[in-house]
């Protein structure tokens, strides 16, 4: 209500909406407007007769809202109004990330500690976590007639699961040793006897390994008619 009567008595000037008036007295050359910046587009001053001053007899600073007088001693003791438009709320209001509160300003042995831990990190995959392996290993001793006796091996292994996030291995690999080599277990990919390994993802798929290519009786017949 008190807004309302000062903006009548400031001699029925047409002010633009929203702007606030405040009747300051003044008491010394710089005055506190508002605790926030204020627009710079709109700012008037008026005395205690409510007639404008003029703008070479103030100077303001919009960012920390103040008003300095350059003729204080023509106004000290006296009530001035002014008139300006402010900022939006949300212009003015402060943000902040973090809580001030958290922030130890010197660090001491009663200080508390605080620490802001994230649970949706990025999970990173371990190499070879997703594969699943089976298979057998056996070992025989084989006597014949003469008292002499053999020694053989066979190994089975299947293989499947995921190498990374896109890429799957299917692979099923087989040896059979008779008799078992001196040199121990067979070392390198391609001494064992049977082969077969499919690289895959979402778009492509590769196979290598041991194929065999058989043509059949019915082929060949419906070939030759």
């Amino acid at each position: 209500m008190l807004t309302l009567l000062l903006s009548m008595l400031v001699r029925g000037q047409t002010h633009p909406r929203g702007s606030v008036v405040k009747k300051i007295k003044v008491s010394g050359d710089t005055i506190q407007v508002d605790s926030t910046s204020i627009n710079p587009n709109f700012f008037e001053v008026y005395d205690a007769g409510q007639t404008r001053i003029g703008t070479d007899q103030y100077e303001v600073d919009f960012s920390n809202a103040k008003l300095r007088l350059n003729f204080p001693e023509t106004f000290k003791g006296t009530f001035i109004t002014v008139v300006y438009l402010p900022y939006s709320d949300f212009m003015t209001r402060y943000y902040t990330a973090f809580d001030p509160g958290l922030i130890v300003p010197r660090v001491t042995n009663e200080s508390r500690l605080y620490s802001a831990q994230s649970k949706t990190g990025k999970k990173y995959l371990k190499p070879f976590e997703g594969l699943h392996t089976s298979g057998s290993l056996s070992r025989g001793v084989t006597l014949g007639n003469n008292q002499d006796a053999v020694v053989n091996s066979n190994f089975n292994l299947q293989i499947e699961g995921m190498l990374s996030e896109k890429v799957g291995i299917r692979a099923s690999i087989t040896d059979n040793e008779i008799p078992l080599q001196s040199g121990g277990f067979t070392q390198r990919l391609d001494e064992f006897d049977r082969v077969f390994i499919e690289l895959f993802s979402d778009k492509w798929s590769l196979t290598a390994g041991d194929v065999d290519l058989i043509d059949t009786d019915s082929y060949l017949m419906r070939f030759q008619k």
